[in-house]
């Protein structure tokens, strides 16, 4: 994924994977969870690049203690709740979908499916993000299209990786508005 992201686009989207897969990876997030988080919730998505995207970013970026700017649309008040409730539980649990997914091998069953039998057949909205480094658009919509029939409607948003927080009453928006057409039976 690492070799791919970077031959696609020029730069890593995934080198954030080496501290997040790694037996000390919940340990070393523990013990610099202010900087992690502020690199999450940062106001210059470009930092992803760097700091969470490059290959020895995210392990270089945490060692340093640096705290980056908070972006404006999420409060310091829910900055400060997100960040006790993870230091009363850890990150090992949130990190354990990262170690199943680099680790996945997929079942004999699924292998044996056919693409039909692979696909979803009901209508579908991909909400991207066009300024989030970590999911690229085309491999975003190239990999929902392979399991989506017709019904696929991609709307872009002017965000970084957490739309539905920067940009909450767009996104509700979209939503709602889909909902409100397969229900009228229109999408």
């Amino acid at each position: 994924m690492i070799a791919t992201s970077t031959k696609l686009l020029g730069y890593c989207t995934s080198g954030y994977l080496r501290v997040f897969v790694s037996p000390t990876g919940a340990s070393v997030i523990e013990s610099n969870s202010k900087a992690f988080s502020s690199l999450l919730y940062t106001a210059d998505s470009e930092a992803w690049k760097t700091h969470l995207g490059a290959e020895g970013g995210l392990a270089n970026f945490l060692s340093s203690g640096e705290v980056l700017p908070i972006a404006p649309w999420l409060s310091s008040e829910e900055f400060e709740t997100q960040n006790k409730i993870l230091a009363q539980g850890g990150y090992t649990g949130p990190l354990n979908w990262y170690k199943a997914a680099a680790n996945f091998d997929p079942a004999q069953e699924d292998v044996n499916l056919t693409a039909e039998e692979k696909r979803v057949e009901v209508p579908t909205l991909l909400v991207i993000p066009t300024k989030d480094f970590a999911i690229i658009e085309p491999m975003q919509v190239h990999m929902t299209k392979a399991v989506t029939g017709d019904g696929l409607r991609v709307e872009k948003v002017d965000a970084g990786h957490w739309a539905m927080l920067e940009k909450k009453e767009e996104v509700e928006g979209l939503l709602e508005r889909f909902a409100e057409e397969i229900t009228a039976g229109h999408a």
